[in-house]
């Protein structure tokens, strides 16, 4: 089903994000779904997460890179579960890398260029997902589960550019508020 090729795709347009700009550039000139399932651009993305798990098999440095968009992500799954919405899990990994860029861009770590260029090309495929302010806390009890926090400090893998990403950056509530109105 087209809601699960799109899933797919989230995860691709991560691998091109976090590893591979040239890739990123390829998977953006897609416009509408059938140009998804295209065996090369599959290869590509199973090609990247290979190399990133063989290099770190445990998940203890190089492998984090593969969290960007899941920590907003997974708790914009389990806020719309307790809605009864139906949020694929694609869907949420591409809000969250719409509000990780947003986080890596307040930081500096990404351009403003860019940063509208994600945002952009997710919104192409994916529809935005508005949060009332009222409900933030419900992200946040997600957030204080997530695997990535360290004591009390909330860790996420950011971009640093694309094509290139940077694990265990410290991000504050105020920097993730803000992110979740970016949706």
């Amino acid at each position: 089903p087209e809601k699960e090729i799109l899933s797919g795709f989230a995860e691709m347009l991560k691998h091109g994000l976090i590893a591979d700009k040239t890739y990123w550039k390829e998977l953006i000139c897609i416009k509408e779904v059938s140009q998804i399932i295209k065996p090369e651009l599959i290869k590509k993305s199973i090609d990247i997460k290979t190399t990133i798990c063989n290099t770190d098999p445990y998940d203890t440095g190089e492998r984090k890179k593969l969290n960007f968009g899941h920590t907003i992500g997974h708790a914009l799954e389990t806020f719309a579960l307790s809605l009864d919405y139906s949020l694929s899990h694609g869907e949420a990994i591409a809000l969250g890398m719409v509000a990780e860029s947003h986080i890596s861009w307040q930081k500096r770590l990404i351009h403003a260029n860019d940063y509208l260029l994600i945002t952009s090309v997710l919104h192409q495929f994916f529809s935005s997902f508005s949060i009332p302010e009222s409900k933030y806390p419900i992200i946040f009890s997600s957030l204080e589960k997530d695997k990535k926090k360290i004591d009390d400090k909330l860790n996420f893998t950011l971009l640093n550019g694309i094509g290139s990403a940077v694990f265990d950056q410290q991000v504050t509530p105020e920097e993730v508020i803000c992110a979740l109105k970016q949706l």
